[in-house]
């Protein structure tokens, strides 16, 4: 079936970031309103996780794209509003258990800054690896007399490696006990 006078011979859809514009019909960055075809409950729900109250002001505008003043009264509207429910959040857990703060403290704060803490120490002590083999073996490390430069390099990828390894499966412990 031939394309009709002024359509293009292929639509790749709205927008599409490849292939040649050969009519003047679409832009790239064209707005394009896909919630036509969703119910109202589905367009309220991509409303709210594609625009939270905390980033966009009420007629949709981002709080970084504001005025500069309409942007301190929306940040400081944003960040009065955080405060009240952290502080009611605090005075409820409290009321319950008066060191319920202390032990959510410790837990939300404490811990996960001392594991952060520990993989600092470890990701500093793994990068003092070449200065140690550099002091402990110089004709092979330093002058390169009886090792291959290149070879030596190796263990600088393979420290980004084990970084990128180790990563992984931290993520993946933390998101298995979820």
């Amino acid at each position: 079936m031939a394309a009709a006078a002024g359509e293009p011979i292929l639509n790749y859809g709205p927008a599409a970031p490849h292939g040649p514009n050969t009519t003047d019909r679409r832009t790239a960055g064209q707005d394009f309103d896909i919630r036509q075809d969703m119910s109202e409950n589905e367009a309220s729900v991509f409303h709210a996780l594609l625009h939270p109250d905390d980033l966009y002001t009420q007629n949709g505008t981002y709080w970084a794209d504001l005025p500069l003043g309409q942007r301190v009264k929306f940040v400081a509207h944003v960040d009065k509003q955080e405060a009240q429910e952290e502080a009611s959040f605090f005075w409820d857990m409290f009321k319950k258990d008066p060191l319920a703060p202390v032990s959510h403290y410790f837990r939300t704060c404490v811990i996960p800054g001392a594991g952060l803490g520990l993989e600092g120490y470890v990701l500093f002590s793994i990068g003092n690896v070449r200065p140690l083999l550099q002091a402990s073996f110089p004709m092979c490390w330093k002058t390169f007399e009886i090792c291959n430069e290149t070879w030596t390099q190796a263990i600088d990828y393979l420290e980004i490696c084990g970084i990128i390894v180790g990563k992984s499966k931290s993520h993946e412990d933390e998101t298995s006990r979820c």
